[in-house]
């Protein structure tokens, strides 16, 4: 899913067509404001979608890195990484190793597992959430959340955020399958 069509839903669930028009390609009746209006819903999904992947669903990748002198730095790093998960040596082994804030030192070239925080977001790119539990209609409500706050409107922004959190928690919970023992005859 792109940003484009989640902003586009944020719109459908406000009613707002001019920000729609805005985001579809067409003209806008008041083309400052939906121009204002649509970079402040970008920036809200930004913030979301950051908060999301800090604290409640964890985005992960691994990258191969080739240490000069002994150190490997972040800011190599594809994504800003929040936590390093694993270091392992190509082969899988295990490999010594320590982190600090901004290095991880290793001696050798090795694979680094680690959950990163979503990157800020355009509005053509792909969403960071496109194939993970975490849904189209739950980063609308929280950007809408976001989104309201920001503009004053304190009450409408209460009901969207019970709305987001619901749906946040829904899909982040497991549900296990219940099972029932056989009834056994005597």
């Amino acid at each position: 899913m792109k940003v484009k069509d989640i902003l586009i839903l944020c719109c459908d669930l406000l009613e707002d067509n001019n920000l729609k028009t805005y985001f579809t390609g067409g003209t806008p009746a008041d083309s400052e404001s939906a121009k204002a209006d649509g970079e402040l819903l970008l920036k809200c999904y930004n913030l979301i979608t950051d908060e999301i992947s800090r604290e409640y669903y964890r985005l992960t990748t691994e990258e191969t890195f080739t240490p000069t002198n002994g150190v490997v730095s972040l800011s190599q790093f594809m994504f800003n990484p929040v936590v390093i998960n694993t270091v392992t040596s190509l082969d899988g082994g295990e490999v010594d190793y320590k982190v600090n804030p901004v290095k991880v030192y290793v001696d050798k070239t090795v694979r680094i597992g680690y959950a990163y925080a979503c990157p800020e977001r355009m509005i053509e790119e792909m969403s960071d959430f496109s194939f993970t539990k975490i849904s189209k209609r739950v980063l609308a409500y929280g950007t809408i959340t976001e989104y309201m706050l920001i503009k004053g409107m304190y009450e409408e922004a209460v009901t969207w955020r019970d709305k987001y959190r619901t749906s946040l928690y829904a899909c982040l919970s497991v549900k296990k399958v219940k099972r029932i023992k056989k009834r056994e005859w005597f």
